[in-house]
């Protein structure tokens, strides 16, 4: 039984059968693309379960793919690369990557790490969350902020959920992270940072002055509940 449709959009063609053999081994159905521009094609004209997005890409950089994607669809993305170094993987996350991977990788790692974001994405179980002014429809992954239509990427979505599901409560950096990537950074939490500055971007009135999402100094952030004063 298949368990979910993969594309692989990576240009060396050794890295390319490697990866889809595994996702295969694990009982996904998977094809590859070798241009980045073809990827695209393939992401817009049937959108796939989850994409694995190299960084460097000949026709269209994996970056430049990804903000296509973003501006018409949520289909989770592993993003891979070469580049590891800080401002790369932060490049990336800004993009809307789910996760990220730098080479050379262990295979068993990616089809785990797919499998994590995969998870995340389907075992929502409720159906609406309100908190104050705030409204997230988890099944179509929507959210609205007094009535109006507020997009997001999937990232800033599992974040607001996490946080709309238990309001007031203090969620450490460390803890976000693994409910928005599903592992840990390896000291690298503050990642969730960037993801935070972007979605007071999206919902609150003055992103500097922060009314939704409260920095609890030294510790994380909190959604916070109407009627108390942050």
């Amino acid at each position: 039984m298949k368990k979910g449709r993969i594309l692989v959009v990576e240009d060396e063609p050794r890295i390319a059968h490697w990866v889809v053999s595994f996702f295969q081994r694990a009982g996904y159905q998977a094809e590859s693309v070798q241009d980045g521009r073809q990827g695209l094609q393939k992401i817009l004209a049937n959108p796939p379960d989850l994409v694995v997005l190299d960084r460097m890409l000949p026709g269209m950089d994996g970056l430049e793919v990804l903000r296509q994607m973003r501006k018409v669809c949520a289909t989770p993305v592993i993003l891979l690369t070469a580049l590891d170094a800080k401002q790369q993987r932060i490049e990336g996350l800004r993009q809307g990557a789910d996760d990220y991977l730098c080479k050379p990788f262990a295979p068993e790692e990616l089809v785990a790490r797919a499998e994590a974001v995969l998870r995340r994405v389907n075992n929502n179980t409720q159906t609406l969350l309100e908190v104050g002014t705030l409204r997230l429809d988890l099944s179509a992954r929507r959210c609205w902020n007094e009535e109006k239509d507020v997009p997001l990427t999937r990232i800033q979505f599992d974040l607001l959920a996490t946080m709309m599901k238990h309001p007031g409560q203090v969620f450490r950096r460390a803890d976000l992270v693994d409910a928005a990537l599903g592992r840990e950074f390896d000291g690298y939490d503050r990642a969730i940072d960037v993801h935070i500055r972007r979605l007071r971007e999206r919902i609150e009135k003055d992103p500097s002055h922060p009314q939704i999402l409260i920095t609890v100094h030294g510790v994380g952030y909190r959604l916070q509940t109407p009627g108390i004063t942050p």
